[in-house]
Formats: structure tokens, C-alpha cells, sequence
């Protein structure tokens, strides 16, 4: 998980008063929000710091997506082959279109 984009330097208003997410996505959008812009970091150790189960943190994860508030991009080799990702964290949630 490498955080690509981290120009935000306070908790928006609009995430503290989401009720889409719950209070282990806050605490994990927050503990993202601190991060250095383009830091790498994996899972585990996010569970390590947040003394979080590793299955609530990738439920997390996956509800910070659909709600819009991280948007995931994966990096696919010249072969197609899927070989990482890496998320942006964005301001406001973004509204995925449906197709």
C-alpha cells in the first residue's frame, strides 16, 4: 500500500460527520491522513500501530473506497500482469460513477 497523494493537513469536516464509515475507518483514514505524502507502507504494519485485526483493517480499506474517501490504483505490468497498488487519499469523497 504506497500512499501516493497526502496534501491534506487536517481531518475534513465532511469525513468527521460521514456516517458511511465507521469508527475503525475514521480511526484508519486519520492514521492515513498523518502519513508524509508518497509513503509506503504495508497492511501489517498499520494492524501493528492501530493494534487493529487485519481482517477489520482490509474491510476498512475497502469501505474507505466505496465511500470515495481513497481511491485505489493498480499497477499492472507490460505483460498484464497485476503486480501492486497504491492509493490516493482524496479531500472530499469522490462519487464513483456506475456503469
Amino acid at each position: 500500500m504506497t500512499i501516493i497523494r497526502n496534501e491534506i493537513h487536517t481531518i475534513p469536516d465532511e469525513l468527521i460527520t460521514d456516517t458511511n464509515i465507521s469508527p475503525e475507518s475514521f480511526r484508519l483514514m486519520c492514521y492515513l491522513l498523518k502519513l508524509p505524502d508518497n509513503t509506503h507502507t504495508y497492511l501489517y504494519t498499520i494492524v501493528d500501530d492501530l493494534d487493529i485485526h487485519f481482517n477489520m483493517i482490509c474491510k476498512c480499506v475497502d469501505r474507505l473506497e466505496i465511500t470515495g474517501w481513497i481511491t485505489k490504483h493498480r499497477i499492472i505490468e507490460a505483460d498484464g500482469r497485476y503486480n501492486d497498488s497504491y492509493y490516493t487519499i482524496n479531500q472530499s469523497p469522490i462519487k464513483k460513477e456506475i456503469k
